[in-house]
């Protein structure tokens, strides 16, 4: 032991003023001896074992009066002189007790057990230590039962508790306090949720299973080796477990060693696969009964089938079975055509294969309560034909048609009639396929006296100009309560049979297909969506100028919004557009940079032209300038403001003439840039009546 060190020990220790005599008094013969130690002529051994004996003892001494630092430097100095020795570990593990420090205890005993020998005589107590230590870490105070539930759920636990949990944060810790814990902790956040971010990772499996029984939803993002989520499922209490979520199933499957031939559901697997498909059904078994929501993405894979899912989860409400690999027919139910599961309201299933029509008849004849409903790839329409018998409850469809199918998707989402029947139809894109054998006029013809809402997005075939539908057959197709219309390349002669239409919304390149779309004006149109971007196909503005003129004389027009290519195209327009003096709304949408002076001489016009309007939104790529802004305040009735920022910036008259802006009620600012000098949290002071909406360049309609 190094003299220089004994040294540095035997100065007397600072000790607070509120430390008891009793334990003063052993501090200072404890630095006594030490000093004795140091000028003793007695053998080397004898003095380790006197040095560690009256450090152990002033450090106790040292603990007792609260002098925490300077009797960890003496447990520190004892692991120095003999770091084999268990003294100096049990020392600083017993100051760190008395402070309340247990992990600290546990993790040091750890430490000290890996270099103590176990013939030491303290090696047992060292043991001890750490497994009293982890006892009391285990305890926990439960004052949350001993609250309102009104001031735990709505002020404290939203105070430490993060919105979404997660294993890696410490909000984890307090739902293994107690069930007490637990429940406040589910009434804060709605539902306890976590997310397994990495594959097999036992650690936080084992983490996950500790508090499974409190956990409602659980969103596995990537499965493709081993069974630790089988394992993870079924080894667990996941009593409380609602909604489970898979991003990616991704066990390769061998397709080539399925047999069509055999009826028996088990042949699809093979090999590994076999046990996969056994041990994920058997998981869902044990949580089957709680489950009610459940979504899989099988990136094709056959693992699953729809009747082995709802087979063992009885109870579910929403299932989305994605991307199911099948070469023949996977959908056949076992079960007798009248057992049913009433409780089903959402079921997605898309697949590698075409969806035949009879998988679709066979399917929903077992679900009755369905509210939403999505299958593809389908390689005709059909589906709409008797969906609305076989669901009445459905309202909408809509058809995303791609690479010669379409993914189509119910809904009871739609305008609420009396009777059953679809309301609302959506048909986006094209395939030849499709619309060569007349399943959309077929469709029309079937629903045409039910549609409130049309929406008809397709692209334009130069080699089948006609693209089929438009032909004279279908031109007496009427559509008698339709209320709103959106056709983009198709459907060109619609407006004129629809007396009751009130939103019209038309591209550019549906008037370059058939300028005849413009003869016909809607009596009773209300709103009108006119997206002329693509104004190059157009030979020119002409046909929409002499379009917005006879609006102006037919009918009262409220609200337009219009999209156009450059200021120039608007400076040509917008003469038209003052002559709607009854607009209440307006979204001017140039995809260029709008320049200021123009911007104000235009601004100027259309406020005198049209006083009404209580909403405008110039969405182009540039902030208007503060004269722009001033100019609008001679607009008694407006409340809605909505401009776009850029980079450039905006100058402090910019921002004052906003804040003046006294009319004003909402902003809507759509930020183009990743930096922009708007103070929004002054003007949030300034105006704590208007409300500030911050938008992404994408979103530019109000909602």
């Amino acid at each position: 032991m190094s003299r220089s060190i004994l040294k540095d020990l035997c100065r007397q220790p600072t000790l607070t003023a509120a430390s008891s005599e009793k334990y003063a008094k052993l501090v200072h013969d404890a630095t006594v001896q030490l000093q004795q130690i140091q000028h003793s002529t007695t053998q080397l051994q004898h003095s380790l074992e006197s040095t560690l004996s009256a450090l152990d003892l002033r450090a106790m001494a040292l603990t007792q009066t609260a002098n925490f630092e300077s009797a960890l430097d003496d447990a520190e100095a004892m692991q120095r002189i003999s770091s084999s020795s268990a003294l100096g570990y049990l020392r600083e593990a017993m100051i760190y007790s008395e402070q309340g420090k247990q992990r600290d205890v546990v993790e040091l005993c750890r430490r000290a057990l890996r270099v103590v020998k176990k013939k030491d005589p303290h090696y047992n107590t060292l043991k001890r230590a750490k497994l009293d230590a982890e006892q009391q870490a285990k305890r926990r105070i439960d004052f949350i039962s001993q609250l309102p539930v009104e001031i735990v759920v709505t002020t404290l636990l939203p105070m430490f508790v993060e919105h979404e949990l997660d294993i890696s944060s410490a909000s984890y810790q307090y739902l293994k306090v107690s069930n007490q814990w637990a429940d406040r902790i589910r009434q804060c956040l709605g539902e306890v949720s976590f997310n397994l971010y990495e594959e097999g990772d036992e650690e936080r499996c084992s983490q996950v299973s500790q508090i499974s029984q409190h956990i409602d939803s659980l969103h596995v993002h990537y499965f493709s080796k081993g069974t630790w989520l089988y394992d993870l499922l079924s080894d667990s209490d996941f009593s409380s477990l609602k909604k489970l979520y898979i991003d990616a199933y991704m066990f390769e499957i061998d397709h080539s060693e399925y047999d069509d031939d055999d009826d028996d559901d088990d042949s699809y697997y093979n090999g590994d696969q076999v046990d996969h498909a056994g041990y994920f059904i058997s998981s869902l078994r044990y949580i089957g009964n709680t489950l009610t929501h459940f979504e899989v993405d099988m990136n094709g894979s056959n693992v699953l089938s729809l009747y082995s899912v709802v087979g063992n989860c009885p109870n579910l409400v929403s299932l989305r079975l994605m991307n199911i690999y099948h070469d023949g027919d996977p959908f056949t139910f076992h079960y007798d055509s009248n057992v049913t599961w009433p409780k089903m309201t959402t079921l997605a299933v898309t697949t590698t294969g075409p969806f035949y029509d009879e998988y679709l008849r066979d399917i929903v004849g077992h679900f009755p309560s369905l509210k939403r409903l999505e299958i593809g790839p389908c390689n005709r329409l059909s589906p709409a034909f008797f969906i609305a018998t076989r669901c009445p409850s459905m309202r909408s469809v809509h058809f995303d048609i791609e690479y010669g199918s379409a993914n189509i998707t119910f809904s009871d989402q739609g305008h609420p009639i009396q009777e059953q029947g679809i309301t609302e139809l959506s048909i986006h894109g094209y395939s030849r396929e499709i619309y060569s054998n007349h399943d959309i006029k077929a469709l029309l013809r079937i629903h045409q006296s039910r549609l409130h809402f049309l929406q008809w997005d397709t692209e334009f075939d130069e080699e089948n100009e006609s693209m089929n539908i438009d032909q004279e057959a279908a031109y007496d197709i009427e559509f008698p309560v339709l209320k709103r219309l959106r056709i983009d390349n198709a459907g060109w002669w619609i407006p004129r049979n629809t007396p009751m239409l009130e939103e019209l919304d038309i591209t550019a390149s549906t008037v370059a297909i058939k300028a005849d779309i413009l003869d016909t004006i809607p009596p009773k149109l209300q709103k009108l969506v006119m997206r002329i971007g693509d104004a190059p196909e157009l030979e020119s503005n002409t046909s929409i100028i002499d379009y917005l003129d006879r609006i102006s004389q037919q009918c009262k027009l409220k609200d337009l919004d219009m999209e156009f290519y450059s200021e120039e195209d608007f400076e040509q327009v917008i003469d038209a557009i003052c002559h709607l003096h009854q607009l209440e709304r307006l979204i001017i949408r140039i995809r260029d940079y709008w320049d200021s002076h123009h911007m104000e001489a235009s601004l100027d016009k259309l406020i005198t032209e049209c006083p009404l309007l209580t909403s405008l939104d110039i969405d182009c790529c540039n902030a208007p300038s503060t004269r722009a802004i001033n100019t609008l305040k001679r607009l008694e009735h407006i409340k809605k403001f909505g401009f776009c920022v850029d980079d450039t910036g905006c100058n402090e008259g910019f921002c004052d003439a906003i804040q003046s802006f006294w009319q004003l009620k909402t902003i809507r600012i759509v930020i183009q840039a990743v930096f922009f000098d708007i103070p929004i949290d002054h003007l949030k002071e300034q105006r704590p009546d208007m409300e500030i909406l911050l938008e992404d360049r994408l979103e530019c309609l109000w909602n």
